[in-house]
């Protein structure tokens, strides 16, 4: 008999159960339902409290903090729930955009529109190759102040200087081109 007659010979054998694919079905997550469910107790930790009586994961895809009255979106799997988004605010209060393990904005362009911008931090911490700033009025108030430039050059209209304790200054070279006319007013000059 040739090859091809053998294998046709040969008797079936009686199929065996695959094991590997029943355990790989057995680890499939199993689908849960979506639920729309109020905030009784807003965020401690990374969970909330719904009205339904149980206590919710903040998903990290949930970036709103849901607040008390609030309504989320609920995914629930048996005694699971994660809140996946704040559908609906409970109140006007602003929407307070956080992650407990840091944000990070990254896109090419990044605009931010408000009548006002206020913000609050232990250090602020700006790096860029060109920073520039147009306003009608620009504020400053420190402690301490220090500036370290290669080249500062101001052009004003007008601009005044007042310094209540004493003023230090000290120059390498010291030149002033007046235009028209310089004063000093003092009750005693040092020069030495």
């Amino acid at each position: 008999m040739d090859g091809l007659s053998m294998q046709r010979a040969r008797p079936e054998r009686p199929a065996r159960p695959v094991t590997a694919l029943r355990v790989v079905a057995e680890r499939e997550p199993r689908p849960g339902t979506l639920e729309e469910e109020t905030v009784v107790r807003g965020c401690e930790g990374d969970e909330i409290d719904l009205a339904a009586g149980v206590t919710a994961r903040i998903a990290p895809s949930c970036l709103v903090r849901p607040e008390p009255g609030d309504r989320v979106l609920v995914w629930r799997r048996g005694a699971e729930r994660v809140a996946l988004a704040v559908l609906a605010r409970a109140g006007d209060g602003a929407a307070v955009v956080g992650s407990r393990t840091g944000l990070v904005l990254e896109a090419p362009r990044v605009s931010v529109r408000a009548e006002r911008v206020h913000l609050h931090a232990g250090e602020v911490l700006t790096s860029a190759r060109a920073v520039h700033e147009v306003s009608a009025i620009s504020t400053q108030s420190a402690e301490v102040r220090v500036a370290d430039i290669g080249t500062d050059v101001r052009r004003a209209k007008n601009a005044r200087d007042e310094v209540e304790g004493t003023l230090v200054e000290r120059f390498g070279v010291w030149m002033s081109d007046t235009a028209r006319e310089a004063r000093i007013a003092a009750r005693a000059m040092l020069f030495g």
